[in-house]
């Protein structure tokens, strides 16, 4: 497989040459100005969704916040159990560079969020870089603009989540390979670049859905080579170098991360045998509707969830959604047809195909969701490309007509093929601006909603409150509401036990110890609460923590218990927030008003 160079400037790319001829020099300050371009853009998409970056974290964050803490990366720590409750699977390389992120800057929100700030950045640079492959500069810019402004990236990409890496190594991944191909091809080393691809697959768990389609266009070229007497050994052990890495991350790390499959959350986005038609023709449709418009994948997340309840889970203007579905199924139609006419095009077409045909794969094994959903917002990137493609050949294609049209002496074709080509002009500029307008719209959104009540989202002034007041010896019981406590607890003990950002002390504080702490579910607790409290008789507070999900009766029955068991609640002891829950700080009754022994 030959692949051509990427074009440095329109005429580039109509050249029959396909050489592997190192860009011009003249060419470096045009991509220099793009760079400077998509990097303004990456600041004032930061600056306009702050607020969301310097909130304290909401559950879905916490509890990656908690593993990125308590997982100690090294052979023989014994650590690795606490990954084995991760609600999703984390990566290798995504979670050392977090937890890089917390050894230099601190362990607080906003340095946890640093590194998907980077990733933003680099994703509009390295779409940029791959788009130039078949693109224009300003085209490609563009292209990488757009992608920088998705609504559904911004919403999930900017949490403590690795959905913007997905997206960054998805495209780095595929230009890692175009450029090893290109390099082997012409003679030199494809090392550097496979070593990239390693790291991809390390980075992210979702770099195998894209890397495999390829690693398989390696095994069928050098099969091809072998028969031929011209097989190149660097290149086949390079590519057998990146399979193993990521079968080895995948094998090791990754797979016993094994509580989202047992978890009923993602079970209605697997495929069965009775529902296989339904979730792809489902999945088919969902990515024309939203992939360039959608902020809220499904599910719309659950309650208390960022922004649920805004406008972001609703669909925009219904004249823009037209005009953005019309355009995207336009483009992306003539953006395959343009692509496959190209060796590098064609490959990037079978890295979307398979990625696609990998996730139904995985979805009808319950190891991984199909349809637009967030897991598979790294996909995003190499659609908006194939869509650039297109809308750039569409856009070449009616303004050569209509020169054509306007130099012809038949005074007929100026007034058939005009009109015609200005209509599809006009349809895939329509198409772009839609984009941006949805995208700037979604931002705006975005920004109005960060002030919103989240699930958990004030668990750092909950455990704060505790600690001014606690002191040795203290115990505390703590009902997260839901049967897997376990889950919902992190949050809490994110908080506890590394969170950085509290103010400095006026006076010593002392978190009540997990040899003090009873988490129970949220029924059948009356058995556990008294012998737990007579295993501690010389404890001084009994602190109670209730997360939003208890019911008010449950609580009351919970005073009762505690009440007959000689503790009640200290007068200004209890606070509780929306969405979060409820602490109460419990004391002694006076012998007076004590309950009998239990």
């Amino acid at each position: 497989m030959i692949l051509r160079q990427p074009a440095t400037d329109p005429a580039d790319r109509r050249r029959r040459d396909h050489g592997f001829r190192a860009p011009p020099t003249a060419g470096i300050p045009g991509a220099l100005v793009a760079f400077a371009v998509l990097a303004g853009l990456d600041a004032a998409v930061v600056v306009a969704v702050w607020p969301t970056l310097a909130r304290p974290l909401w559950y879905d964050e916490a509890w990656r916040a908690y593993h990125i803490s308590a997982y100690h990366i090294g052979v023989g720590t014994g650590s690795f159990d606490t990954l084995r409750t991760a609600n999703a699977p984390l990566s290798l390389g995504w979670l050392a560079v977090e937890k890089l992120a917390v050894a230099v800057g601190g362990n607080t929100e906003k340095i946890l969020r640093v590194p998907q700030i980077i990733s933003l950045i680099a994703l509009s640079l390295v779409t940029y870089t791959l788009g130039r492959w078949w693109l224009s500069r300003p085209a490609a810019t563009i292209v990488a603009g757009l992608l920088t402004i998705n609504g559904g990236l911004l919403v999930y990409g900017m949490q403590l989540k690795s959905y913007l890496p997905e997206a960054t190594c998805a495209v780095a991944a595929v230009y890692l390979w175009l450029h090893a191909r290109r390099a082997a091809d012409s003679g030199g080393s494809p090392w550097r670049a496979q070593l990239g691809m390693a790291g991809c697959v390390v980075m992210t768990v979702t770099s195998l859905f894209v890397l495999v389609p390829l690693l398989l266009v390696d095994v069928v070229d050098a099969g091809r080579a072998l028969r031929a007497h011209r097989l190149r050994p660097a290149r086949v052990v390079g590519s057998a170098l990146v399979g193993v890495v990521g079968s080895l991350h995948l094998a090791l790390f990754v797979l016993p991360q094994s509580y989202l499959t047992t978890n009923p959350y993602w079970r209605n986005f697997f495929i069965t045998r009775d529902n296989a038609v339904a979730q792809l023709r489902s999945a088919g449709w969902e990515l024309p509707r939203d992939a360039f418009t959608a902020a809220m994948t499904r599910p719309d997340g659950q309650f208390g969830s960022p922004f649920t309840g805004s406008p972001l889970l609703t669909d925009p203007d219904h004249r823009l959604h037209v005009c953005v579905v019309a355009g995207a199924l336009l483009c992306w139609t003539i953006g395959v047809y343009a692509a496959a006419r190209d060796r590098a095009g064609r490959a990037l077409l079978v890295t979307l195909g398979g990625a696609l045909l990998l996730i139904a794969v995985a979805a009808a094994r319950g190891q991984w969701p199909i349809g637009f959903v967030r897991a598979n917002l790294f996909i995003l990137p190499l659609l908006y490309v194939i869509a650039g493609i297109g809308a750039s050949a569409l856009i070449s294609l009616a303004w050569s007509r209509i020169r054509q049209a306007c130099r012809s002496r038949r005074w007929w074709r100026s007034v058939v093929v005009i009109p015609a080509a200005a209509v599809l002009l006009a349809t895939a500029m329509t198409a772009t601006l839609a984009v941006t307008a949805v995208s700037a719209q979604r931002i705006r959104q975005i920004r109005a909603s960060a002030d919103s009540p989240l699930l958990l989202g004030d668990m750092r002034e909950l455990v704060a409150t505790g600690e001014r007041t606690a002191r040795p010896g203290d115990v505390q019981i703590v009902i997260p509401g839901r049967w897997d406590e376990r889950q919902w607890y992190k949050a809490q003990q994110y908080y506890v036990s590394y969170y950085d950002g509290y103010p400095a002390p006026t006076a010593p504080t002392t978190p009540v110890t997990e040899m003090n702490t009873l988490v129970l579910p949220p029924l059948g607790w009356a058995a556990s609460i008294p012998p737990f409290l007579a295993a501690r008789p010389d404890a001084g507070a009994l602190y109670l923590v209730t997360y939003n999900l208890v019911f008010p009766d449950s609580l009351r029955a919970l005073d009762s218990t505690l009440a007959g068991l000689g503790w009640c609640p200290d007068g200004s002891g209890r606070r509780s927030w929306p969405l979060t829950g409820q602490i109460t700080r419990f004391v002694r009754c006076p012998l007076s008003t004590a309950g009998p022994a239990a």
